[in-house]
């Protein structure tokens, strides 16, 4: 048929990407990036518009393209270029795995600088949606579900696999006793405050933990969500790590020099929340 448009088949990337304002370019190849760009993005809790997934390259793929090399650590020379999206730059985008040394360190930089930027952004409290009470609440409830976690440890196993979501997917409320067989450390905290959060506000209540719908997250969406704070409550989840995106997490228990912590095939353990000597942070989402 003529004037129709077919989508390119060829390896990913082939080809430099640049909006040449009449939507010329368009691939299975644009749809790939956007779709990676998304991801990319989502992990660090950055906004941007891509437009609809048609696979055509407009501006807005192109400009939140640009800032997912930037913030996976690609040189800035590449990213100000103005012929279009690189080949290099894309292949980052898609295969991160690819970095060298020198792109991972400045990944974390500037990763790091953007999350000071958002602390000095920061309320110094909750956003006003719950009283302090219910606030206080739902730290409670959250720490009971680790607590859960420890009493039953026996019973839990560590995974970094698909099943460590098993405690939200199949809806295992502390407050039935239920609780995940399968679990590591970021998911297990999530899990705490998804029983939390659930129980006080609805099954509607947003992910304040990972920004990520409570079907994702790892340290890294940990970080770029909620506030860093300098006294500690409980519920609290404490970030450990030698930078962005961190390397392990834990709860800050009722007694508050102390966290529940799932780090191994053994835990979830009960531990002195300074038990390692990595402390990046301490975050607060409620």
């Amino acid at each position: 048929m003529a004037g129709k448009r077919t989508y390119s088949h060829k390896a990913f990337p082939h080809r430099v990407l640049f909006d040449t304002g009449d939507g010329a370019q368009k691939g299975d190849d644009v749809k790939v990036l956007r779709r990676h760009t998304l991801r990319r993005l989502e992990a660090r809790n950055i906004e941007r518009k891509v437009g609809p997934d048609d696979g055509v390259f407009r501006d807005l793929v192109r400009d939140a393209a640009k800032t997912a090399a930037h913030y996976l650590g690609v040189p800035d020379d590449w990213t100000e270029s103005k012929t279009g999206l690189l080949v290099r730059e894309q292949k980052v985008i898609v295969y991160p795995q690819t970095r060298t040394s020198s792109m991972l360190d400045a990944a974390d930089a500037r990763m790091n600088k953007l999350l000071k930027q958002r602390e000095n952004a920061k309320p110094p409290a909750g956003d006003g949606k719950f009283t302090d009470a219910e606030r206080a609440q739902a730290r409670r409830l959250a720490v009971r579900a680790f607590a859960l976690l420890h009493r039953n440890r026996g019973g839990v196993h560590y995974t970094q696999g698909a099943s460590r979501w098993q405690g939200i997917r199949e809806r295992r409320r502390a407050n039935d006793g239920a609780f995940p067989r399968y679990c590591d450390c970021s998911s297990a905290a999530t899990w705490a405050w998804w029983n939390a959060l659930t129980a006080i506000d609805g099954m509607d209540t947003r992910d304040r933990i990972n920004g990520s719908g409570w079907a994702a997250g790892y340290t890294g969406t940990m970080l770029a969500n909620g506030w860093k704070v300098s006294d500690r409550k409980p519920g609290d989840l404490v970030l450990y790590g030698r930078g962005f995106p961190g390397a392990h997490v834990a709860m800050i228990a009722e007694n508050t020099s102390m966290v529940y912590s799932h780090g191994s095939e053994s835990g979830p353990y009960y531990v002195p929340w300074r038990y390692r000597s990595d402390v990046l942070a301490v975050r607060r989402y409620l």
